[in-house]
């Protein structure tokens, strides 16, 4: 079946409230008091919302936004969001899919231009093998060296692996890229896409200017994210409740945001192939993801090394919608530009691989200690460098921290009461927690007390019901918090640690502990 998602902001009438904090919240919480009972998600420091279009509230949805309208409190924005995602029920039995992993790639350093050139010609990336969390084996582009050992054993076809060279400071299993060398198909484009309305600004990659529409016959693959005025007139759902919110909320400001679509003749025979995605604008190379057969994908996932969530699914049509542009006979045919690196080039990269790979055998990584907070601050106390780093306010007194501790909703986890007994707080000068360009501070006891406010819309965007009893303790320079999941205090004293995307109000990173959390942070920005 296709799943269809809806997330919108409404706006308000009139004069913007931007600059008016009191009224913009106001309306805010009457616009939020309206819409949570009738979505799947709400966002609600932000006032957004999402839906599946399949809810019996989808009419109820519809009605509210109208009466709003009436009254002019609020109108639909020209920002809404719509996803198509094909998936498994008893009709649709998906045959192929993009590996489109949950965990992000940790990226190291870049390889040095003049030592290896092939890789840095061809933009190889390296990794931090150690900043994998156990049983992560898809992440980014890259899968694990348990993955690898699948793929020999069972024979898979269709795909060279490439180590990943690990730029990491301690010993830690190695990670692979899988480079396809069978191409997909360039599929067809969205049955709502005309091709008449193609964007004209080529390579340009934001919502509106699609660096993934390149027009060169060459690169031409199908569209499967437009913007609403792209859509061909007249389109529809087939469903008058869903047509009526489609209608509304989804203007010609709107993102669609769906699957590929391939044709079944030009499907290769082996296990894994290659789609490009966009254009590169300075490369002129482009950016192409790996997808697998439903057979790998279950091999993945019975093996424990993937779980449905890494995967997206592709529709495979045995013959093209009418009125479909067969991509696949335009020069190219359906390898289009061909591989992410031809054979040529996978020997050159190669072999400077093998070199690498000799050195970083030669001289083995320092096995990774168990997390000690204790020592992590010790070692930050004495930096090498002549402008620290690490910069702690001092120790706090007990007094102190009950003083703040007073002041709040939630504990102070003993853990945490430990480091301030020990730092009080502390500065990070450039900090791992923002990708070592930026800063983060974590706060002292008169901080914590201080600062909860501040944090307010965070927790109720993040955690709207208090389930996890949230408790911040620092930000990032880049405006992501820090918070400790008091809930889940153990009899120890210890908590998970969690860093929030101010953005997306997602977790960015996490932390079983908060002697993980301090070892990681104060280790790494010595």
């Amino acid at each position: 079946m296709v799943r269809r998602t809806l997330k919108f902001s409404p706006e308000n009438y009139g004069k913007d409230l931007s600059g008016d904090p009191k009224r913009h919240d106001a309306w805010r919480k009457e616009v939020v008091a309206v819409f949570k009972p009738l979505v799947d998600r709400t966002w609600a420091a932000y006032a957004d919302f999402e839906i599946d279009l399949d809810s019996p509230k989808v009419p109820e949805l519809t009605a509210a936004m109208k009466d709003l309208m009436k009254r002019k409190v609020a109108k639909p924005s020209a920002s809404a969001w719509l996803t198509e995602r094909l998936v498994d029920d008893e009709d649709t039995c998906v045959e192929w899919f993009a590996i489109a992993p949950v965990a992000e790639f940790e990226e190291g350093r870049g390889p040095d231009a003049k030592k290896w050139p092939a890789l840095d010609r061809y933009s190889t990336e390296t990794t931090e093998a150690y900043r994998y969390k156990p049983g992560v084996h898809l992440a980014g582009y890259a899968v694990s060296e348990q993955v690898r050992a699948l793929i020999e054993r069972a024979g898979l076809t269709g795909v060279e692996l490439l180590w990943v060279p690990d730029t990491g400071r301690y010993a830690a299993p190695q990670w692979h890229l899988p480079i396809a060398t069978e191409p997909l198909g360039r599929g067809v484009d969205h049955p709502w896409f005309d091709p008449a309305r193609f964007t004209r600004q080529k390579y340009r990659h934001d919502r509106t200017g699609r660096a993934d529409q390149p027009q060169d016959p060459l690169w031409r693959n199908g569209v499967r994210f437009l913007v609403g005025w792209q859509r061909r007139p007249g389109v529809t759902l087939g469903d008058p409740t869903k047509d009526a919110a489609l209608a509304l909320f989804v203007g010609e400001g709107a993102c669609i945001d769906s699957y590929r679509r391939v044709l079944r003749r030009y499907l290769p025979s082996t296990d894994f192939a290659y789609a490009w995605y966009w254009v590169e604008p300075d490369w002129h190379r482009p950016w192409r993801g790996v997808a697998c057969n439903r057979r790998t994908r279950d091999l993945l996932i019975a093996e424990g090394l993937a779980t449905e969530a890494d995967f997206t699914g592709i529709e495979v049509l045995d013959r093209a919608y009418k009125g479909a542009e067969i991509l696949d006979r335009l020069p190219g045919g359906p390898a289009g530009p061909g591989p992410y690196l031809s054979a040529e080039e996978l020997v050159e990269v190669r072999a400077e691989l093998d070199r690498w790979h000799a050195e970083f055998l030669a001289n083995p990584k320092p096995e990774r200690g168990k997390p000690d907070a204790a020592a992590a601050m010790k070692a930050a106390k004495k930096p090498k460098q002549r402008k620290p780093r690490v910069t702690f306010d001092g120790a706090a007194s007990q007094e102190e921290i009950d003083k703040a501790a007073a002041t709040l909703s939630v504990p102070i986890p003993e853990a945490w009461q430990e480091f301030l007994r020990t730092a009080g707080g502390a500065n990070i000068r450039k900090c791992v927690l923002a990708d070592m360009v930026a800063g983060t501070g974590l706060y002292n006891p008169q901080e914590i007390a201080d600062s909860q406010g501040d944090h307010d819309w965070l927790t109720e965007g993040f955690d709207p019901d208090g389930e996890r009893g949230l408790l911040w303790v620092g930000d990032t320079e880049f405006g992501d918090g820090v918070a400790l999941e008091t809930v889940k205090t153990s009899a120890d004293g210890e908590c998970p640690v969690l860093l929030v995307s101010h953005e997306t109000l997602d977790i960015e990173r996490e932390w079983d502990t908060v002697a993980a959390f301090l070892h990681e942070v104060l280790e790494e920005s010595k």
